[in-house]
């Protein structure tokens, strides 16, 4: 049986963003990436709610048909099907880049053992299913500690130099993260969506001012708990669920216009939708919930409810029950065939009983004990736009290696063929029980934005020393894409 990761069963409790700071940077000596850079823009509409963003729409131009805007629809690396089972390249320390020893992407190290003072800790792709962990312009991203900050970094696209951010208010110190996450801005490159309690608010990394967008409670008189996190639409539109103790006990979904300081809320206890009924029984506590790239669906999850997944159409005020869920792109999300560990398929939220498979033929021997998770933020350049992959053979899968085994990978959505494009191997090594977050943080992928870097963790086959728990450490890795739209 194939296993996908579900990263989310975990306690998360948003009521404030982390005041930790240490005062070591990440990336050694290398300097920083202005995160003023990139410019801003914005396809909200005035006085109405959000309208779904026209797919095309792009700050940055490119005539290149393998683009859209600045996102590649196609990738410049082997497609080829041939095993590939390597060992690590040597590391240097932060901020030090080594090739891919089959592939030739460059692979920056972003932290060591000397990051931040205690030696033995871990640094990962955050643990989110809300995370939108790149800037638009791929200038800024965040990633998550083992013992849960989350450190926000500038990134020269060009350069590969990345180091912490520092806080304008107290010059050679690291900035702590403004806001308990949230996510980058779809529509402004320096712009964070983040929540401070049950009020959302926005955090600008070039002027470092925190900004107050809605307080849930006017939404929700007398709301309660925390929120589960916030993220923005290409259309400007927010979405959040909130007003529960916990993970898995949330009441509400909802979506604000900060444009038009509009609102809609789903409450799933009561199975409404502003009030009216949906047609249907929702029940339970919402567990995840996401914003799809164009801003015109949500998908929510449940637990303890009539069904697990739902698909809410803000444009045609609808909830309805999905057949399953899995990572969100532009009106469509990806999930798991049956066939094999990598039998990924497709579905459009505007025929959600369909499926397009997107590996074919698959590979063989057939393999079903091999894990993977895939990203598709850069689903923010339209919805042909190819899925990220990363993939982990489980401990107890004893079958040959097989092509995209420990690697990440980009599988084409366009339908015009199915192409798996290969950038690098993830050189991670796991022993244990695979329902562990031991397992789960060693295939977390985020891609930018834009669908030039890959944001990633490793132990590196074991070589990075031991973490508290006495466990391999990871340190956060970013990997180039070969592309045609730059950098």
């Amino acid at each position: 049986m194939s296993f996908r990761a579900v990263r989310w069963k975990i306690f998360i409790a948003l009521g404030a963003a982390s005041a930790f700071s240490e005062a070591s940077s990440g990336c050694g000596n290398n300097g920083s990436s202005s995160p003023g850079d990139g410019g801003a823009s914005s396809d909200s509409e005035t006085g109405t709610d959000a309208g779904v963003a026209d797919a095309t729409d792009s700050s940055t131009g490119n005539g290149d048909a393998s683009c859209s805007g600045s996102v590649p629809l196609t990738y410049n690396t082997s497609t080829d099907r041939t095993p590939q089972q390597v060992s690590p390249p040597t590391l240097g320390p932060a901020g030090s880049v080594v090739k891919d020893p089959v592939y030739g992407t460059s692979i920056v190290r972003l932290t060591d053992s000397t990051t931040l003072s205690t030696a033995t800790t871990s640094f990962r792709v955050a643990n989110e299913f809300w995370g939108n962990d790149w800037s638009t312009d791929a200038k800024l991203f965040y990633m998550q500690t083992s013992t849960g900050m989350f450190l926000p970094f500038t990134f020269d696209p060009k350069t590969l130099v990345a180091a912490r951010v520092q806080d304008m208010s107290k010059p050679g110190t690291p900035l702590a993260m403004p806001l308990a996450p949230g996510g980058f801005s779809r529509t402004e490159a320096t712009v964070f969506y983040g929540l401070k309690g049950l009020v959302v608010e926005k955090f600008d990394f070039a002027t470092q001012v925190t900004t107050s967008i809605v307080d849930l409670t006017s939404i929700v008189t007398g709301a309660t708990g925390y929120a589960l996190g916030v993220e923005q639409g290409k259309n400007g539109l927010l979405a959040a669920s909130f007003g529960g103790p916990e993970q898995d006990k949330m009441p509400y979904v909802v979506t604000y216009d900060p444009a038009s300081q509009m609102h809609h809320i789903v409450d799933v206890t009561q199975s409404t939708l502003d009030g009216a009924p949906v047609g249907a029984t929702i029940g339970g506590g919402v567990h995840t919930f996401k914003i799809d790239a164009s801003g015109r669906y949500v998908t929510f999850s449940v637990n303890g409810g009539a069904s697990t997944d739902w698909l809410w159409d803000t444009q045609s005020a609808t909830v309805t029950t999905m057949p399953s869920l899995g990572a969100v792109g532009w009106a469509a999300w990806e999930h798991q065939g049956n066939a094999d560990s990598y039998d990924l398929q497709m579905s459009t939220f505007a025929s959600p009983d369909a499926s397009a498979a997107l590996v074919s033929p698959l590979l063989t021997p057939v393999d079903h004990l091999a894990s993977s998770s895939v990203a598709w933020e850069s689903a923010v350049g339209g919805p042909a736009t190819p899925l990220i992959v990363e993939t982990m053979r489980q401990p107890l899968d004893t079958g040959p290696w097989r092509a995209w085994d420990n690697e990440i990978v980009a599988v084409r959505t366009d339908g015009l063929s199915s192409e798996v494009w290969r950038f690098a191997h993830n050189f991670n090594t796991y022993t244990g029980t695979i329902y562990s977050d031991n397992f789960y943080y060693l295939f977390i992928p985020r891609v930018s934005q834009n669908g030039w870097f890959v944001l990633f963790d490793s132990n590196w086959n074991g070589t990075l020393g031991t973490d508290a728990s006495g466990n391999p450490r990871t340190d956060a890795f970013i990997v180039a894409l070969p592309n045609p739209c730059g950098p």
